[in-house]
């Protein structure tokens, strides 16, 4: 597996971070969650009959409540963005990014490369919010800057 530019992988640092979990309990189940509901908003792009964010995820065992609110913090965390309702959302640039992320790698955060979690690396670990907004990765997909 090829590893990404140190560009992208600024890009993919930056964004597990932006997902707010600390890193205990049943991370491989809430990173799990995390794609799911990624997944979903991105099949909204392609069909037009996909399920919304106010449809349970039965196959995660989770309620529609608890599918929008995670569809919320994902919003809130500028990995999804929507118009008049959180139903329909759709991914930002980074939110496309994070979830190529975890389709390649994986929800076992412990079977991620080392670039994702720590750094020997002298340049910075992360993103400011103005260089994450500078980007585009808050912008929906079609208008990021390539990486």
């Amino acid at each position: 597996m090829e590893e990404p530019s140190k560009t992208r992988q600024l890009w993919i640092r930056t964004l597990v971070g932006r997902v707010p979990l600390c890193g205990c309990g049943s991370t491989d189940t809430m990173w799990s969650i995390v794609r799911a509901v990624l997944t979903r908003s991105r099949g909204f792009a392609s069909d037009d009959r996909a399920l919304g964010f106010y449809d349970p995820m039965p196959e995660l065992d989770l309620s529609a409540a608890a599918v929008e609110f995670a569809a919320q913090v994902l919003n809130q965390s500028d990995l999804m963005e929507h118009g008049s309702g959180i139903g329909w959302a759709w991914l930002t640039g980074g939110g496309l990014v994070l979830l190529e992320f975890l389709d390649q790698y994986g929800v076992d955060h412990g079977k991620w490369p080392e670039w994702v979690t720590s750094s020997t690396d002298p340049e910075q670990f992360t993103l400011t919010d103005e260089e994450f907004q500078a980007a585009g990765l808050a912008n929906h997909h079609g208008a990021m800057s390539n990486g």
